[in-house]
């Protein structure tokens, strides 16, 4: 409801801009001090810090593009080591998501020119990872023992879990935000449920559900009005996106108890709010005329 008074988007670009470039900068500290290690902890956990990368992502790009070309690589190449150094996969699920739907969005109103750049940036982000060391991690990150990882037998137990307690409490859940944490950590050895729209619906059930799902709704409900109309407003394409790619981590993650993420998100769906209006058919595009 904040958010929504500054419908006007003035200085999310840069604002965004600046954030990536903080958490780039904390990022390239903590992997010098601790190669070995994934970087992210500074922010609370590389999953929640893979969140905010996405989340501002294409906000930054898009300041980046009204400057420089190569600034525009620049942050691209930049984030997408940041995430691979993360370590987060579903930050990089999120990222693939993101891109189908800027593709999908593109053809829809046949801007070639992007669906070029795209393309582009793809095929120096594929270089970019098989010529250096980066590809090593996401070979390890999804090689074939993940099947028995931890992250994988826990995400297991937690839609058995969560399957089982919201039968019981559909609409109120435990009616304690947190609960569904507590009891992970009283029968594992992670005090998470590893999907946070679970993890809602188990606390607070599916009202509470409702509230947390609102921004996202409003992010959906502006792609769709991109690819219903054929247009692509670039503000607030690049917020929808930011809120998709969170809203995509949340799959995998606890997301909606990490401040930094629900305030990252509501901001930017407060301001799409106000701007759904503008929505609408492009007022150029040449219109078949009818038939007599």
């Amino acid at each position: 409801l904040c958010a929504r008074r500054f419908g006007d988007g003035r200085g999310w670009l840069a604002a965004a801009f600046g954030g990536l470039l903080l958490l780039g900068l904390m990022g390239a500290d903590a992997y010098l001090k601790a190669p070995s290690s994934r970087i992210g902890y500074f922010v609370g956990y590389p999953i929640t810090y893979g969140a905010l990368v996405v989340g501002l992502l294409p906000a930054a790009i898009l300041f980046a593009s009204q400057h420089s070309r190569l600034l525009t690589i620049g942050v691209t190449l930049g984030s997408a080591s940041l995430l691979i150094f993360s370590e987060s996969r579903s930050s990089w699920v999120a990222l693939t998501v993101m891109l189908v739907v800027v593709v999908l969005v593109q053809t829809r109103a046949a801007n070639f020119r992007a669906l070029a750049a795209v393309a582009t940036i793809t095929v120096i982000l594929t270089a970019l990872i098989v010529g250096t060391g980066l590809h090593h991690v996401v070979e390890q990150k999804l090689s074939s023992k993940i099947e028995t990882s931890q992250s994988v037998t826990h995400r297991e137990f937690s839609y058995g879990y969560a399957v089982h307690a919201i039968g019981k409490e559909p609409v109120f859940g435990a009616g304690s935000p947190g609960f569904a944490a507590q009891e992970s950590a009283n029968k594992t050895t992670i005090g998470a449920l590893d999907n946070g729209y679970l993890s809602i619906s188990v606390d607070l059930g599916l009202i509470g559900l409702f509230a947390a799902i609102i921004p996202i709704a409003v992010a959906l409900r502006v792609l769709g009005g991109c690819l219903r109309f054929g247009v692509t407003p670039q503000l607030e394409l690049a917020l929808a996106l930011g809120v998709l790619g969170m809203a995509v981590v949340t799959i995998f993650y606890d997301s909606f108890y990490w401040a930094q993420i629900d305030l990252l998100m509501g901001a930017m769906a407060g301001v799409l709010s106000t701007r759904l209006t503008s929505i609408v058919p492009d007022a150029t595009a040449v219109r078949p005329r009818p038939r007599r």
